[in-house]
């Protein structure tokens, strides 16, 4: 697990996705000691990992946002997750041509859904 912190070392991330290794993405890290920039963007957390990590092809990238995703959920032994009939409803919306371009770009959530119900609009705006 990485929080993409820019204080301390960081896992070898690509070479741990090469070995098979489950890697997945976390934040507690919220303008504390440790992270004093952190905001508990996963998006942003992607971004982070894949900059740091030198994770600049098309299929890095979404492996970088897969890590803040369904490996975290796979980790996390998340039953009925991603977007399925019958799954929580917890997602967002962002503005931008494909998942690449969202973690690069800092795309605006045009919707975020938790549980169901429509949350605060423009994170990331």
């Amino acid at each position: 697990m990485t929080s993409a912190s820019s204080f301390g070392a960081m896992p070898p991330v690509k070479l741990l996705l090469d070995c098979g290794v489950v890697v997945l993405a976390g934040s507690d890290n919220i303008r504390d000691a440790w992270s004093p920039f952190g905001n508990g963007d996963m998006l942003e957390c992607a971004l982070l990992i894949a900059y740091m990590s030198a994770m600049k092809s098309d299929a890095d990238l979404l492996a970088a946002f897969a890590l803040a995703t369904q490996s975290a959920a796979q980790a996390l032994g998340l039953e009925n997750y991603g977007l399925r009939a019958g799954n929580s409803a917890d997602l967002f919306v962002f503005r931008a041509a494909s998942v690449q371009e969202a973690v690069v770009t800092h795309a605006p959530r045009d919707l975020v859904i938790k549980g169901g119900r429509i949350g605060q609009k423009g994170l990331g705006a």
